[in-house]
């Protein structure tokens, strides 16, 4: 029974690890586009200001012009654009699952459900996850990030301290 426990409990452990990931990577994908939409509007403005009011440099700040215009044409094309509408429902949907873990973990914990109980409910949780995941990443990549990732690991260490 203690096997079938502690499987559980990885698995809600290392789903919660990925919602904080997927959190981790909403907030850098925003600090990306903000990053480069400031970058845009800056640019754009200040670039015709002070066209006007260095002439002599006029070439420098039309390439300065003409590289923000490049930058916003394919800024639709960058990959994080697309994460931005996909990751917060994939979270969403990834939080609610952590929730039925959590809430079924007494039943696990205590005892009260079988073998047969823990692992049905576990490979149900692993299906619909991946389910999810096909849902949200099929067409949009999220590629490893280390740093984010030992972001989630702390977070997910400092959530579950709670249950002990």
């Amino acid at each position: 029974m203690q096997d079938y426990q502690l499987y559980y409990w990885r698995e809600l452990t290392q789903l919660k690890e990925h919602c904080y990931y997927v959190d981790e990577y909403i907030n850098r994908t925003h600090l990306i586009s903000r990053f480069i939409n400031c970058f845009l509007a800056i640019t754009s403005s200040s670039s015709i200001g002070a066209w006007v009011i260095w002439e002599k440099y006029a070439f420098i700040w039309g390439a300065i012009i003409a590289a923000s215009q490049v930058v916003n044409i394919i800024k639709q094309f960058l990959p994080f654009e697309g994460r931005l509408k996909y990751l917060p429902e994939l979270k969403n949907e990834l939080d609610f699952l952590v929730l039925e873990m959590e809430k079924s973990w007494f039943n696990v914990a205590e005892g009260k459900w079988a073998i047969e109980e823990i692992h049905n409910k576990r490979l149900d949780i692993k299906m619909r996850k991946a389910g999810i995941l096909q849902k949200y990443l099929a067409d949009v990549s999220l590629p490893d990030n280390r740093k984010l990732l030992e972001v989630a690991k702390i977070k997910t260490r400092d959530y579950f301290k709670n249950f002990s």
